[in-house]
């Protein structure tokens, strides 16, 4: 019966934490799988970022997307939730570090279900999503209004998912949410101190 309920692209938003009790007490290859597709939607959006499409053909930055999304996803995958791991057990957490990167695997179905918004994007603008110049949205009111739009639900949700994440791993640890969000700023200030090291070497 239970099964037939499980419905985690639905419950992941409204009840994080009963969708991640839920998909712990299954066997399926989906935890490894979603964070693969997350991170390829977020190597997409480096790319956008970046405007990768000035020097390279959209085939080109979409191919690069998923190679590259695809590796490191599975590097990360493993370790991003040895971080929030180490971080949980500082705060006197009890949940294990394989339940840890289930936890964290599963909270990037939120993600994944984000990066759903690439379809409009795609549709809309095509190649000028990877590109300085974007005349086709410039060209017509309706398209800003849409890609404005587009751009606040993505934020607002993006936001959301890292609710989720905190969500995902107090249930794992046992803690309430706020424990599992300092868990996973272990992430943002091991990234920052790197980043310092990095210029510091470089100066």
């Amino acid at each position: 019966m239970e099964s037939t309920t499980f419905r985690p692209w639905k419950t992941i938003w409204l009840q994080p934490k009963k969708t991640i009790h839920q998909a712990l007490q299954r066997r399926t290859a989906w935890w490894f799988v979603l964070p693969l597709i997350a991170n390829v939607f977020y190597t997409l959006d480096r790319a956008s970022m970046k405007n990768m499409g000035d020097i390279r053909s959209i085939g080109e930055v979409i191919g690069y997307s998923i190679g590259v999304g695809l590796i490191s996803g599975f590097l990360l995958v493993f370790l991003i939730p040895a971080v929030i791991f180490a971080g949980a057990k500082l705060l006197k957490g009890k949940g294990s570090y394989w339940n840890t990167v289930q936890a964290y695997s599963w909270a990037t179905l939120s993600k994944v279900l984000l990066g759903l918004i690439w379809i409009p994007y795609l549709v809309l603008f095509g190649s000028e999503m990877f590109t300085t110049d974007m005349p086709t949205m410039e060209s017509s009111t309706i398209l800003r209004i849409v890609f404005f739009l587009l751009a606040v639900i993505e934020v607002i949700l993006s936001i959301w998912t890292v609710a989720i994440l905190c969500h995902a791993i107090a249930e794992v640890h046992h803690f309430s949410a706020w424990k599992g969000f300092f868990s996973c700023l272990m992430v943002v200030i091991i990234v920052l101190v790197l980043m310092l090291g990095l210029i510091l070497l470089g100066t």
